[in-house]
């Protein structure tokens, strides 16, 4: 049963100074040093974990994020110039200010990677295609690294008696993960305008009541005065979360949880065959990035954090991207033959990248080097290793790659899986029916960025987030419809009937910000047997 859309969406149901450096010398990124690392390096922690133990690593965390956020934004390890707006480069020698970017406005040259080689979208961050979550792993370690760095020098600040205590804190602290499927919430950390910490006080230290640098960032007011042109259309004086009649956290928490986003990573793990199903936005399941995109739509009910040039200001940036660094290196335990893209294809536009570009996984991350002047590519940060962090479960310095592969295993099933308990051999050997939307739209035909909602009469079943970058290509995805069918009464019509009741009713509605558009749907519908025991 098929109807058309005269847009092309396809449905199946089916079963000032850049960091720190001068042109003629990048900076580089080789993650933070650490003393012996043949007997271990730090993991990175949940910030709910990080939060609830409280304690000097978190003091150095808040002080550490909120000395960032307060330097001055010509600094070039500020918060402003590592979250990829205003950067400018001073070249040694001739006295040349040069602005500069990383994720977004303005578009421009950072970390002398070159001039400008595209006319469409310029900024250095690909999206919708097989770099991007390759590109977005020394993205974080850049962060981590002055991160650390200021949280060492801060250590040294605490009086001789817990000095030592402070130390070794700031030597284990790395940039904490927000894990939205374990528990799609967002961080309890996050909401408060204030925190209360310990800071140095004689030979003590004192509690003391500061801005919590989580909950949001101040633009710099030069850079709202239009030191760089048009920074923010709405000129919004620091980053907003879902501002009046919404509330922050109840509404985003709201739409956090109507998206499935527990079973989407599960599925991701269990059902994704070859590296670009698992983490690309042309896949036949729920991906990595297009669960990324949902948790930019809804974690604050849109605001900057869901466009790709303001994005990475908003401070649950990291917590996210070290999130999707996580769930990667787990796939890469996983499937290790599958652990990064293996074929060429043609790139989207980019600031040192014009569309139509081959890009393999040898083709430079602009605007990241490593040591020695060499820029990183996904070959260079195909593996944590070396970069001085790591996470439960990957402890590769004491386990086999067979025993980190089992404790992933392990740890995904018991965080991801949607079985309330093991299943039985009984249960095991029924055929057990699901169903998924697979959805194909080109995106130059409908309004970015967006949500596909499909509807089942007036129930909404599923739905997906489209970003506003790349503005061109194919997006694809697979979205089981698990929750409709454990409400409705489908569950217990067999499988022509349900085939016949979902093919009768399946509309489709491209949501704006301000504004719902019906757009008939082109369909067909299949049945899949599900992974049972998986």
């Amino acid at each position: 049963m098929q109807a058309r859309n005269p847009k092309g969406i396809l449905i199946a149901v089916l079963g000032i100074a850049p960091l720190g450096l001068f042109a003629q010398d990048p900076y580089a990124i080789t993650g933070v040093s650490v003393s012996d690392p043949e007997n271990g390096v730090p993991l990175r922690r949940n910030i709910n974990e990080l939060q609830a133990a409280g304690g000097a690593q978190w003091d150095l965390y808040i002080r550490s994020l909120l000395e960032m956020q307060q330097d001055n934004y010509t600094d070039p390890l500020s918060y402003f110039q590592i979250k990829g707006t205003g950067l400018s480069c001073l070249t040694l020698g001739t006295g040349l200010i040069r602005n500069q970017g990383i994720h977004g406005r303005p578009f421009v040259e950072w970390n002398a990677t070159g001039g400008q080689q595209t006319t469409g979208w310029a900024g250095y961050c690909p999206h919708g295609e097989e770099l991007f979550i390759s590109w977005h792993r020394p993205y974080v370690i850049l962060f981590e690294q002055v991160l650390v760095s200021h949280a060492r020098r801060l250590a040294q600040s605490y009086p001789q008696g817990l000095r030592e205590v402070y130390v070794q804190a700031a030597n284990e602290l790395r940039s904490p993960f927000w894990d939205w499927a374990a528990s799609s919430v967002v961080p309890p950390a996050s909401v408060p305008a204030k925190v209360t910490i310990n800071v140095p006080n004689g030979d003590d230290v004192q509690e003391e009541e500061v801005d919590n640098p989580l909950y949001s960032y101040k633009i710099p007011q030069q850079v709202l005065d239009g030191q760089y042109g048009t920074f923010d259309p709405d000129n919004r004086p620091r980053t907003i979360r879902c501002p009046p009649p919404q509330t922050y956290p109840d509404s985003a928490n709201d739409l956090l949880g109507q998206r499935p986003y527990r079973q989407w990573v599960y599925d991701a793990f269990t059902r994704a065959t070859n590296f670009t199903d698992f983490a690309t936005t042309s896949s036949t399941i729920v991906s990595l990035e297009l669960i990324h995109n949902g948790i930019h739509w809804d974690a604050a009910c849109g605001q900057q954090f869901l466009s790709p040039d303001l994005s990475a200001f908003d401070p649950l940036f990291m917590l996210h991207h070290s999130n999707v660094d996580r769930l990667w290196s787990y796939w890469q335990a996983l499937k290790p033959d599958q652990d990064i893209f293996q074929d060429t294809y043609s790139g989207q536009s980019r600031f040192a990248s014009p569309a139509g570009k081959v890009i393999s996984s040898k083709s430079a991350l602009e605007p990241f080097f490593g040591a020695e002047r060499v820029q990183h590519t996904t070959e260079s940060v195909r593996s944590i290793r070396g970069f001085g962090y790591s996470y439960e479960g990957l402890e590769y310095w004491s386990k086999s790659a067979e025993q980190m592969r089992q404790d992933t295993t392990r740890l995904i099933n018991r965080l991801y899986s949607t079985q309330p308990a093991p299943v039985d051999r009984r249960q095991e050997s029924e055929a057990k029916s699901r169903y998924f939307a697979q959805i194909s739209v080109d995106r130059e035909d409908i309004p970015k960025p967006c949500q596909i909602k499909l509807f089942h009469d007036d129930k909404e079943i599923a739905g997906v987030v489209v970003m506003g970058q790349p503005a061109v290509g194919k997006m694809s995805a697979g979205l089981p419809l698990d929750r409709f069918m454990q409400t409705s009464k489908m569950s217990t019509m067999d499988h022509d009937e349900v085939t016949r009741s979902i093919a009768s009713s399946l509309n489709v509605k491209i949501v704006k910000a301000s504004s719902l558009n019906t757009l008939p749907a082109k369909w067909q519908l299949t049945s899949f047997s599900s992974e049972a025991g998986r």
